[in-house]
């Protein structure tokens, strides 16, 4: 027999604003690697294994460009390996870099790591500022062209593996990582990781569902379950 379903008026209003989002503006920043990758697929950038003061380098799907008088190292036993797993990049003098594609990109992220000690400890791998150590905020900044797409701030905490990124519906080629105090103590990178597809808003459907559900005041079953 055809029972017809009925929504709560919780879950009406929930389809009604996921309704009206166009498709175009969907985008998250994420703070956690595993959403990330979960979302926005595993590809990453294959780091060199050391770099020597050299003020650009390839990665595919990256040219990096470090900005004038700067230059990017990769040194383990000289700077440390605080990011573990794979290659940490620094840059001598502040730490802004701009990373070109020559393909289009819908997500972007990367590992940071901030030290606290000022200079190396004996032994230590665990990366040092060799400078006054400080958390000032990095803004990330991903542009198609000239046209800015989408910005956001990244204010890493102390002796911290962070990532921040962001994915979405938009394409971009160019990504500006810009150290806004232009301190000269070291930050360290690594894990640069991109999509070369569009990537949907993540759980607008789980949150209808979850919204969709039983209110015993109302007196109602599970609609959806129906």
């Amino acid at each position: 027999m055809f029972r017809r379903t009925r929504f709560p008026i919780e879950a009406t209003l929930v389809l009604a604003t996921f309704a009206a989002v166009p498709l175009a503006a969907q985008a998250s920043v994420y703070n956690n690697e595993a959403a990330f990758v979960a979302a926005a697929g595993p590809a990453k950038a294959s780091l060199p294994s050391s770099l020597g003061g050299v003020p650009s380098f390839s990665a595919a799907p990256f040219a990096f460009q470090a900005d004038p008088g700067q230059s990017f190292n990769i040194d383990t036993t000289g700077y440390g390996q605080p990011i573990p797993g794979e290659d940490n990049l620094v840059l001598s003098g502040y730490e802004s870099q701009t990373l070109t594609s020559a393909m289009p990109l819908y997500a972007f992220g990367f590992r940071i790591f901030q030290p606290s000690n000022a200079a190396p400890l004996p032994g230590s791998t665990g990366g040092y500022c060799n400078f006054t150590c400080d958390t000032g905020p990095f803004t990330v900044t991903l542009s198609a062209g000239v046209t800015q797409v989408a910005q956001f701030s990244v204010t890493p905490a102390f002796d911290t593996v962070e990532f921040h990124g962001w994915a979405g519906t938009v394409a971009f080629d160019t990504i500006r990582i810009d150290d806004t105090l232009r301190t000269i103590d070291n930050e360290y990178f690594s894990t640069y990781r991109y999509s070369t597809a569009p990537v949907p808003e993540p759980g607008a459907w789980a949150l209808i569902l979850e919204t969709a559900v039983w209110r015993p005041e109302l007196g109602r079953e599970p609609a959806l379950a129906r």
